[in-house]
């Protein structure tokens, strides 16, 4: 076959193809009406990881002019100009394929309402819940009093707040929906499985949030910055791998924007505002999409509604060869074990470790450990294992992406025991 013949396709396209997949199992009647609603939520998460480290990426070549040869005879800007045309279109199928779920929400009996659609029961409900929940957590930027535009972190969402009023100055307030703190979402009281968004609750309860102003009514629109993650680790052979990797760490909090997302309806003389303020973001960086954003959170969709619309978990394989209040050391001397996951419990290990920690027999431990929970039980073996006189040896991937500081904070932890 000639070189001429081969059709050669770029990574980035490659993985938006993969992640277009994901979005087919949103779209599959074969899967739970409310697992398809955690696969939007999957696509979502993926398309920010996308942004902040391939997209980011491109960026960074497209600005130090790198050569065709880079991305399989096509320049940075081609390629992103592609990347753009492929998000635009599953953009279009995320809108489309999240209508179709909320109509067939609707028709098993599960409601997602917005703040024009409560009754005045539940619109009690939610005032109340906003009071004592969500107002101490809300602080509101008055935009007209700021010389520049406020610093927008990474990933998270915001409100861009027209107060209106025939009598006085219009005002734009900016406030951050602090999914990070409180559930994205409400359970409202009634005979039905209705659930409103957080988003939604800060809506509905703008008066209370805003009396001083005694305005006559308010528009809010949706806005999430998504900056460069890709680490920047210095060459100083001064510093410590991990002082470097905590340095670029920090530094990521702080990346280039690469994409702003803003509600398709947001009026032109706000957007042109933001983008007076935000210079540094070019056309193409501003991308219109829903009412909501951050759908990674659908992931953590509340548990309502018949249980034939989520998967069914069986219970974890129990290994033939594994007895209860039986040495686990004194079984493998006999013969290996093997562990299938997810099929199968993760328990056997932390009893491993735990017996390894106080059998006097065992001098050391040598793990190697990639990614570590927040709570991780592995660790916390460890750590019992070392004051128990154990030696542990642990590598830790410094570098596992998004997981570098928790990852750093669990060897400090180890190398403090």
């Amino acid at each position: 076959m000639s070189k001429s013949s081969i059709t050669l396709i770029n990574r980035e396209i490659s993985w938006l193809s993969f992640n277009g997949r994901v979005l087919q199992e949103a779209n599959d009647p074969t899967v739970p009406l409310l697992e398809r609603l955690k696969f939007l939520g999957i696509f979502s998460s993926n398309r920010d990881e996308f942004f902040r480290v391939r997209v980011a990426t491109v960026r960074r070549l497209i600005k130090v002019g790198a050569k065709p040869k880079e991305f399989a005879g096509e320049t940075p800007k081609v390629v992103m100009d592609k990347i753009m045309q492929v998000i635009a279109a599953q953009q279009e199928e995320f809108e489309n394929t999240f209508a179709c779920l909320l109509e067939e929400l609707k028709q098993n009996k599960i409601f997602i309402v917005n703040e024009t659609q409560l009754n005045a029961k539940q619109g009690e409900f939610v005032k109340s819940y906003f009071k004592e929940s969500v107002l101490p957590l809300l602080f509101p930027i008055m935009l007209d009093n700021v010389p520049e535009f406020p610093w927008l972190k990474d990933r998270a969402i915001y409100l861009v707040i027209k107060l209106i009023s025939p009598i006085k100055k219009d005002k734009l307030a900016l406030v951050e929906i602090p999914s990070d703190k409180i559930s994205r979402f409400l359970v409202l009281p009634g005979t039905t499985d209705s659930v409103i968004l957080l988003d939604d609750v800060i809506r509905y309860c703008m008066k209370d949030m805003f009396f001083h102003f005694n305005y006559d009514f308010a528009e809010a629109y949706a806005i999430k910055m998504t900056r460069d993650a890709e680490l920047n680790i210095e060459n100083d052979v001064s510093k410590s791998l991990v002082k470097k990797i905590s340095e670029s760490v920090k530094l990521r909090k702080r990346g280039e924007p690469v994409r702003l997302e803003v509600d398709e309806t947001i009026p032109p003389d706000i957007l042109r505002y933001i983008n007076r303020k935000l210079p540094i973001l070019k056309k193409e960086n501003f991308i219109k999409g829903g009412r909501y954003h951050n759908t990674v959170d659908f992931i953590n969709f509340p548990k309502i509604g018949s249980p034939d619309l989520r998967y069914k978990f069986p219970k974890a394989l129990e290994h033939p060869e594994l007895r209860t209040n039986e040495s686990l050391l004194k079984i493998i001397r006999k013969k290996d074990i093997m562990l299938s996951y997810p099929y199968q419990s993760y328990l056997p290990i932390i009893d491993l470790l735990r017996e390894a920690s106080i059998d006097p027999r065992v001098k050391s431990i040598q793990i190697t450990l990639y990614r570590v929970a927040r709570n991780s039980n592995v660790v916390n073996a460890l750590i019992n294992a070392i004051k128990n006189g154990k030696r542990v040896t642990a590598i830790v991937e410094l570098q596992a992406r998004f997981d570098e500081e928790q990852n750093i904070y669990w060897s400090n932890r180890l190398n403090e025991e």
